[in-house]
């Protein structure tokens, strides 16, 4: 017999403090209750305004349904009493829903933020997107000496020659680490495996054979019975590094002419399969070259205002497309001092030529260190390319926080941080 309130789960007392709030205190937020659409809805028009901010349903045991995000929260709100169809996801949240609760944000993009990290806090049972458990990332590693090849990953560590990624975790990204080893042709064996190249000298020769059917059909360059040398073997790893880096095509090429001859020759299942292995190896690519852009381009300072307040103008700090920082916008000079350690924390000495590389300068660990935050940052702004114009270098704003600090008479020049 099971003892009552052991499994009990915690009841809600608001979203509670946020990673994006400059300050230590818990953002304020409201709440209107009802036993019926009416009553909700009633509420709603009273008390939400058409600010940026997330929002949660709770239901009758007060546990929280849902969490949502919107640039103008009373109209998102009232939407939902438009729902008519039972099976439609709106009608099914209110259904529920006795309690509902929100929390304004200073703009849109920290409501976007703040959502994903309180569905990463709560998992409400009625969100898909943002759950920890599809927060899993991956990486697609080379490494594993003396024979390095291509095998997921969800830790780095010293036996990892070259990594790209993050990814989310998925066949399809399995059936690329299997096509990267079959087309530079290089081992997937496990380590214990016994491995001998050919330039390798051995006291007493031995017969060696192959030990899977891969170095028979022409996948495997054969590491395992001294088929290729060290020098051959060290060859396909370069090429396969320069094919992810988008140097060398050579291998897309190839496998297009292979294609079109087996097409030719009336071979349409091979043709099939070669066709799936190039669409492929051109997805990863085309994902590689969209990170590449991302931490290439993604490293700033975005300065967003609040449509009720100048003074609660943030600064959010985005290196190499993630947020790293949320701040006060420097007004005053303990914001400017603030502000000051924290772009060198970040960026590295701004002033420096070092700074203007994509690789990470500094501690830099991310609000939402994860591949939904980064591409969460580059559709906001793919989305809002005006936007951009709101966002200053690391130089400026370097030169923003000395103006800052010069015009009061207690000029003080911060340390930087070691």
């Amino acid at each position: 017999m099971s003892t009552p309130g052991l499994f009990a789960q915690r009841r809600f007392h608001g979203f509670g403090r946020s990673l994006l709030e400059p300050t230590s205190r818990t953002p304020d937020w409201q709440e209107i209750q009802g036993n019926s659409w009416a009553q909700l809805r009633e509420g709603v028009c009273a008390e939400a305004e058409n600010q940026s901010g997330v929002y949660g349903m709770l239901d009758d045991d007060d546990q929280l349904l849902y969490v949502g995000k919107s640039k103008q929260l009373r109209t998102r709100l009232l939407s939902y009493f438009r729902a008519k169809d039972p099976q439609e996801k709106a009608h099914r949240i209110l259904d529920r829903t006795r309690t509902i609760v929100w929390e304004e944000t200073s703009d849109e993009f920290c409501a976007l933020l703040r959502e994903l990290e309180l569905i990463r806090r709560f998992q409400p049972p009625m969100n898909v997107q943002g759950q920890p458990q599809r927060q899993r990332r991956v990486f697609l590693c080379l490494g594993r000496s003396p024979a390095p090849y291509f095998y997921l990953s969800k830790e780095l560590n010293r036996r990892t020659l070259a990594h790209f990624g993050p990814f989310r975790p998925g066949l399809r990204l399995q059936e690329v680490v299997r096509h990267l080893n079959n087309c530079f042709q290089l081992r997937d064996c496990s380590d214990s495996q016994p491995l001998q190249f050919a330039d390798q000298q051995q006291l007493f020769p031995i017969l060696q054979t192959p030990g899977c059917l891969r170095y028979e059909i022409g996948t495997c360059s054969g590491p395992c019975m001294a088929a290729v040398t060290r020098k051959q073997y060290e060859k396909r790893i370069l090429k396969a590094q320069a094919f992810l880096h988008g140097l060398d095509e050579g291998i897309l090429e190839q496998i297009e002419k292979k294609m079109t001859a087996a097409s030719v020759a009336c071979q349409f299942e091979k043709a099939t399969v070669l066709r799936d292995k190039m669409i492929d190896l051109r997805w990863i690519k085309r994902h590689l070259k969209r990170l590449d852009t991302a931490r290439q381009h993604f490293s700033f300072i975005y300065n967003t205002t609040d449509t009720k307040s100048a003074r609660k103008a943030r600064w959010i700090y985005l290196h190499r497309g993630q947020v790293v920082a949320v701040l006060p916008a420097p007004r005053g000079p303990r914001q400017a001092e603030t502000a000051f350690e924290q772009l060198y924390q970040t960026y590295g000495d701004p002033t420096s030529e070092q700074s203007k590389s994509p690789e990470p300068m500094g501690p830099a660990s991310g609000i939402h260190d994860d591949i939904d935050a980064l591409w969460l940052a580059v559709r906001w702004f793919n989305q809002n390319p005006e936007e951009l114009q709101q966002t200053l270098t690391p130089l400026e704003a370097l030169n923003h926080c000395q103006e800052r600090l010069q015009k009061t008479k207690r000029f003080v020049v911060p340390k930087k941080p070691k």
